[in-house]
């Protein structure tokens, strides 16, 4: 089984049922062979130490709990089914797997950086082309890994891509320092507009998609979502709608306001997509839409568009106008 055993293999060496749980896979190893480690160990200690560890690797793979098969719609034979599999489960690849840290440290320089974990799938990406990636999408991880991974598919389409993205600012203070700042600097740096009564509030304009499975129950809701929209589409769609409010053509209006209200006009579910001129939800209090919302919302910059998020009621994009 090219050094990864199944839970059924393991469980027939060990005289046990799959998923049989530890106590019976111990006791399968005592019965079977707990006298042959015994002698061995007055040969080869080293031999029987090893002999050892493999036993207990055989013991964890037959006392897992056998997963359920998956669960294929009526009318359709594909499924798609990702695995994570983790540092116990590489049994063969064991260069990987050591108890010494390797690392790097590295200088960044002020101002904004991009890194990037990027699986095997994405090697056929060229740095150019990462570069213009950040470029486009230096602030909003989501977006860049969907780019990553949709170019990487291309190249690729029968592999699997895995990213991670984060965005880092380095050498801007921080929010609590810059408010012991006094006088017109401290003022510049504070955008955020605070109720009597203390609360927080945003002006943002949000671009909603909603996809199939998401509650209908949504009396902002403009109109019900596509029924063979997927996630995954909605992300795909938002992430070329960032783009293209990047990247404006020649006779669209220079004005991101005015082009996000626009997109927002023409694509989103979001009864708010009606209101004039800005397509807004007006002032938005902390807690109304839920911490997921709040979380990107009062985080934005005025004048900034956000990156690619999900909640309850389906993906959004937000641009923030006060």
């Amino acid at each position: 089984e090219g050094g990864i055993p199944s839970p059924k293999r393991a469980a027939a060496l060990l005289g046990v049922e799959p998923g049989c749980g530890e106590a019976a896979a111990q006791a399968g190893i005592d019965r079977r062979f707990r006298a042959l480690m015994t002698q061995l160990a007055q040969v080869s200690p080293s031999h029987a130490q090893r002999g050892l560890r493999i036993l207990a690797e055989l013991a964890d793979a037959a006392a897992r709990a056998v997963a359920a098969a998956p669960w294929v719609p009526s009318g359709d034979r594909s499924v798609g089914v990702t695995r994570a599999m983790g540092f116990r489960d590489l049994k063969r690849q064991r260069p990987l797997v050591g108890l010494e840290l390797s690392s790097e440290v590295i200088h960044l320089e002020d101002g904004l950086h991009f890194l990037v974990l990027l699986s095997d799938g994405a090697r056929h990406l060229e740095s150019s082309r990462l570069a213009e990636i950040a470029e486009v999408h230096g602030t909003r991880p989501k977006a860049a890994s969907l780019r990553i991974c949709t170019d990487a598919a291309e190249h690729a389409p029968k592999e699997a891509v895995g990213v991670i993205s984060v965005s880092l600012q380095v050498g801007v203070e921080t929010e609590a320092k810059a408010s012991d700042t006094k006088g017109p600097e401290a003022k510049k740096r504070k955008v955020e507009n605070v109720t009597p009564s203390g609360k927080r509030k945003v002006r943002v304009a949000s671009l909603l998609l909603k996809y199939a499975g998401v509650s209908d129950a949504d009396s902002l809701a403009r109109r019900k979502a596509p029924a063979n929209r997927t996630q995954v589409a909605a992300e795909r769609l938002l992430m070329q709608t960032l783009e293209e409010l990047r990247r404006p053509k020649p006779d669209e209006h220079k004005d991101l306001a005015v082009r996000f209200a626009a997109k927002c006009e023409a694509l989103s579910d979001c009864k708010s997509a009606t209101n004039k001129p800005h397509a807004d939800l007006g002032w938005v209090f902390e807690g109304q839409f839920g911490k997921e919302f709040d979380a990107v919302a009062f985080d934005l910059e005025v004048g900034g568009l956000s990156d690619i998020f999900t909640t309850p009621r389906g993906v959004h994009i937000l641009y923030r106008l006060a």
